[in-house]
């Protein structure tokens, strides 16, 4: 009789393969909802039927249900509020891609959101000054990172200044700020005069700085805080 290569005496053991769940009732039941299949009576007795198993259902079920409806215009509201207050592999996915959460509510939970919730937020395809200005409030300097890294929304200048008003001294997030497509000239101006040596001469080399007339100077500085309008005076000095 030959040897057993494994050096075990009897037939191999089979090694256990690994198989992604079938979905299950809740999962079939979040893609229906997320799609055109279901509308009127048949689509508000689904959402009650998903609400009531997303109680009950695991944590691998309910991320699952998550990325089924993460990106649909039609999720249901009241199941997407359910999915943000849970677990946080649960609730990134919304908070970073739905559609349907306006604005408003982001607004609102962004004020006791976790560091991983509002750099979620921050990654979302479209922010308004709002939701952005949220963000920045109270955040650390990785959530403000996360911000100004998000090529994909424009950031108004109040926002780009409350960034610096945040985390002045931030090697991080100036140079997320010099990254960004563009800056406005006041916005430069300011970070020229906080950023190192070596950032400074990359932000110039990104965004031109040109010595500006007194006149454009004092625009430039006017409702700004007092310190900062010595500081750009002082860099054309």
């Amino acid at each position: 009789m030959a040897a057993d290569p494994t050096g075990q005496d009897g037939p191999p053991t089979e090694r256990p393969t690994t198989r992604t769940p079938r979905p299950g009732r809740a999962e079939i039941l979040a893609a229906a909802l997320a799609g055109d299949r279901l509308t009127g009576d048949r689509r508000s007795a689904a959402e009650r039927e998903l609400s009531a198993r997303l109680r009950d259902a695991d944590l691998t079920r309910r991320r699952s249900i998550a990325d089924r409806l993460k990106s649909s215009p039609r999720a249901p509201l009241g199941v997407l509020m359910a999915l943000v207050e849970d677990h946080e592999s649960v609730a990134l996915p919304i908070l970073e891609h739905s559609p349907v959460l306006a604005e408003a509510e982001l607004v609102r939970l962004a004020a006791t959101a976790s560091a991983a919730r509002r750099k979620a937020m921050a990654r979302r395809p479209s922010i308004g000054s709002a939701l952005a200005q949220a963000l920045v409030e109270g955040a650390q300097a990785d959530v403000v990172v996360t911000l100004l890294a998000n090529h994909a929304t424009g950031l108004s200048e109040p926002v780009l200044m409350a960034c610096l008003d945040r985390c002045p001294t931030s090697a991080a997030v100036h140079r997320a700020l010099i990254g960004r497509p563009r800056l406005p000239a006041a916005v430069a101006l300011r970070l020229v005069t906080l950023a190192a040596d070596e950032l400074s001469e990359r932000l110039i080399a990104r965004h031109p700085i040109a010595a500006v007339p007194d006149t454009e100077t004092v625009e430039l500085t006017r409702n700004r805080p007092t310190w900062w309008a010595r500081q750009i005076n002082g860099y054309f000095s």
